[in-house]
């Protein structure tokens, strides 16, 4: 059932409300879960705004925790979630996890730079164009410009 997109998304989701713990966190990175929701969405992201959906969602909350943002980073996640934003423009919860994820993966980078190189700036201007009216899209934006702003740029 793992290539099953309904499957998938459940899954994600499921990781979304468990990584909202702080120990779950790191269970989820020990048990393999970062670089299996990336392959979820590098897989069926761009065609599926469900799975997209949830898996940017668990990725925002996993990537508060800075060990799993460093592998995320490691794994060109960043360019996975803006390839999953600019799939699904319409959907504000994705756009609005979207940047909440890029917020996170943008803070106290060694890497960073690379973050801002990889569109992160084009694809939450776009968010917040999108949707103008959406106070999570603006706050998680404004968030990740404000990251780009401090630790990526020179």
């Amino acid at each position: 059932h793992a290539s099953d997109p309904r499957v998938l998304e459940a899954a994600a989701g499921a990781i979304w409300n468990l990584a909202v713990d702080e120990d779950n966190k790191g269970l989820v990175r020990r048990e393999g879960g970062l670089e299996t929701i990336l392959q979820a969405l590098a897989t069926h992201g761009a065609a599926d705004g469900g799975v997209a959906t949830a898996a940017v969602g668990a990725l925002r909350n996993l990537t508060l925790d800075a060990a799993n943002s460093k592998i995320v980073r490691g794994l060109r996640g960043p360019g996975t979630v803006i390839q999953c934003m600019m799939a699904h423009p319409h959907l504000a919860g994705l756009q609005a996890s979207g940047c909440g994820a890029l917020r996170n993966l943008s803070v106290n980078s060694y890497d960073a730079v690379d973050v801002a190189e990889v569109g992160v700036i084009e694809a939450v201007v776009k968010a917040m164009r999108r949707h103008p009216g959406d106070t999570l899209v603006q706050s998680s934006a404004c968030g990740a410009l404000w990251n780009i702003g401090m630790y990526c740029l020179p």
